[in-house]
């Protein structure tokens, strides 16, 4: 049984992530291929089900389903695009 988890993809996830360059797009790709890994991750705030990782000051915000080993790529965009998306949606 492998500790990995599958990656999911909320479906408009890449609305603010197409609009980077193509080698930001790489690198952001590269932390996202890193979260198949059981690492520990920051909370978006206490009491929200988000999680967040930074990437040369963009933000990746996903979920993670414990129980089938599921995290769910929600949004990725800088730190502007970042409030705008929690606003609108936590």
């Amino acid at each position: 049984m492998s500790d990995e988890y599958r990656l999911e993809y909320n479906p408009d996830w890449d609305r603010c992530f197409s609009k980077f360059s193509r080698s930001m797009q790489e690198h952001i790709l590269k932390k996202i291929q890193k979260l198949m890994q059981p690492l520990a991750h920051r909370h978006l705030k206490h009491g929200v089900s988000y999680f967040v990782e930074e990437v040369g000051g963009n933000m990746i915000l996903f979920q993670i389903d414990e129980n089938e080993k599921i995290k769910t790529i929600r949004f990725a965009g800088d730190h502007k695009q970042y409030g705008k998306w929690i606003r609108e949606n936590a």
